[in-house]
């Protein structure tokens, strides 16, 4: 995929929440493919271990992000924390973007260059994997 064809796919990603989340501002974040480079199942879940450790030190839920159809989906968590924090997470695990929900609101960040998108209530991107 082209990087415009990729940063459309992230602004189409939906949430599978299986917790209430009741912190005001908290980041959605993953180690799952980096640089949207699929690898396996197995292989996402070592990244994603190294992920939890460095999560020790926040409030998280896990959740799902996914397309519509979550015929592509990644484990991810909602974390408390930071955009700064969470930017750097994203670095550290080579993610291309994150996401961010401040009072309710979703937006992506790039973790590659300064772009992000406002993409409107978090609470309109929830749905139940099918």
């Amino acid at each position: 995929m082209t990087d415009s064809q990729l940063w459309s796919a992230y602004i189409d990603t939906v949430f599978d929440v299986s917790h209430g989340i009741s912190f005001p501002n908290y980041a959605i974040i993953t180690a799952w493919n980096p640089l949207s480079i699929p690898v396996s199942y197995v292989k996402n879940q070592e990244y994603n271990m190294e992920l939890l450790r460095d999560l020790t030190r926040f409030q998280y839920f896990p959740l799902l992000a996914g397309d519509r159809e979550f015929q592509w989906v990644e484990e991810s968590f909602a974390v408390n924390m930071t955009l700064e924090d969470a930017l750097a997470l994203g670095e550290k695990y080579s993610q291309n973007a994150i996401y961010y929900v401040s009072d309710g609101e979703l937006y992506l960040y790039s973790c590659i260059d300064k772009r992000s998108s406002h993409l409107g209530p978090f609470k309109d991107r929830i749905i139940k994997k099918p």
